[in-house]
């Protein structure tokens, strides 16, 4: 088996170690790599959030301390409210959620 398929492997979140930790079971609240001591979260498979914070919120966190850093590129699309990224190429956009097309 891959540890990709390993139910109880979780890979470390810090981009320079990513390397993977195994749990002795499903009902851990966290794991912590070895290497580096990050910890993990089991279930949402984040960087360790406290107990007290779902994952949802964890991730909604997340997701907002992206949005600010990447004020200049994220947008929402007008017709769903989605976060889009624009990388590059030219205005025209088109949401990967509704499909709206806009400029």
């Amino acid at each position: 088996m891959t540890l990709e398929k390993d139910p109880l492997v979780r890979f470390c979140v810090k981009s320079s170690c990513r390397n993977p930790v195994r749990a002795k079971t499903k009902e851990e609240a966290f794991v912590t790599c070895g290497t580096c001591g990050i910890q993990v979260c089991f279930k949402c498979r984040q960087e360790w959030h406290g107990s007290r914070v779902d994952c949802k919120d964890a991730l909604d966190m997340e997701l907002k301390k992206w949005v600010a850093a990447n004020k200049d590129s994220v947008a929402y699309c007008p017709n769903c409210r989605t976060h889009i990224q624009k990388n590059g190429g030219c205005n025209h956009m088109t949401c990967a959620i509704c499909r709206h097309e806009f400029c």
